[in-house]
């Protein structure tokens, strides 16, 4: 009897370290399906900030091309340019990169122009966060899966300690 309690409490803590081994892979499996929420989400993000920068220098560069534009009309053969002095003016601005005249729509009014900034600097924001947080959800992944190996090393050769225990359970309750 001594050697089967023996052999109990042996058994009792080998099951208990299978079962912890069980809660390390489910922590593990928890920190890499938070890794792949925080991967997705900050791969959103950055395909978001990058639309809105685009969309922010496109602007501000149609509105560069708007303020030359703006002073091509003011140009007369003959009168001073406001920017150079000069009376002649042989390549006024025609509008746009590629030579086109803008089209009202396509230059942003001031206050929205305004707010596409802020949009683009809060995602630029939500990016650096996003892409922050993916980074913590790599280093607990690390740290799972290092915690898992230890816990699988130290339950190395004891697969079997459930059914071991339960048969010395029922031979310990013959045996008193």
């Amino acid at each position: 009897l001594p050697g089967l309690l023996e052999q109990q409490q042996a058994l009792e803590k080998s099951s208990a370290a299978l079962e912890e081994l069980s809660r390390r892979r489910a922590s593990l499996e928890e920190a890499e399906k938070n890794l792949e929420r925080a991967k997705a989400s900050a791969e959103s993000c950055r395909i978001d900030s990058e639309a809105l920068t685009l969309r922010l220098e496109e602007q501000e560069a149609l509105l560069k091309g708007s303020a030359a534009l703006e002073l091509a009309g003011t140009l007369k053969e003959g009168a001073p340019c406001p920017v150079c002095g000069s009376v002649h003016h042989p390549s006024p601005a025609r509008g746009g990169a590629s030579g086109k005249l803008l089209s009202p729509g396509e230059l942003l009014a001031p206050e929205e122009l305004t707010l596409l900034r802020e949009r683009e600097k809060s995602a630029r924001t939500a990016l650096a966060g996003a892409e922050g947080l993916s980074g913590a959800r790599a280093s607990e992944c690390e740290k799972a899966l290092a915690s898992l190996k230890e816990q699988e090393e130290a339950c190395e050769g004891i697969s079997e300690a459930g059914e071991l225990l339960a048969d010395v359970k029922s031979r310990t309750a013959g045996a008193m």
